[in-house]
């Protein structure tokens, strides 16, 4: 539960600052250009490529750093993950362009991981206040 929570909100902010970022150049009243739309569909990608690839590979990076004080290491690991998954991207697709594109795209890829790690920390300290909050009220 605390993955699919961490996958919508990452994937909300990063679409909104996708969309934030490239707003800024379009004029007002352009045909066919919808900051709603952008940001809906963003959001749509996004949340769904967290779905099928992000949460197995978190999946992997708790496998791989384990303790009970870990959430720096994980989110690191979370990085290195991104990375990994932009850099196979890169590769497979063999994408033309200037190489400082590129690696653009697999910090991109970084930044993403970066921000689950960071969202999931996030709302499982959130959880785990909520819940010893709620125990002590109801106790």
């Amino acid at each position: 539960m605390f993955k699919i929570l961490s996958s919508m909100l990452a994937a909300l902010i990063l679409s909104g600052c996708a969309v934030y970022l490239n707003d800024a150049g379009v004029e007002q009243g352009t045909a066919g250009y919808s900051a709603f739309y952008e940001f809906g569909m963003g959001f749509v990608l996004l949340f769904f490529l967290y779905l099928c690839v992000g949460i197995p590979l978190s999946v992997l990076a708790d496998q791989y750093v384990r303790g009970a004080r870990r959430n720096l290491k994980t989110i690191a690991a979370y990085f290195i993950a991104g990375v990994v998954m932009g850099l196979l991207l890169v590769i497979v697709r063999g994408l033309p362009g200037e190489p400082s594109d590129r690696l653009l795209l697999i910090l991109q890829f970084g930044v993403a991981g970066l921000l689950f790690g960071v969202c999931q920390t996030a709302v499982k300290m959130v959880f785990t206040k909520l819940g010893k909050k709620l125990a002590q009220r109801y106790s």
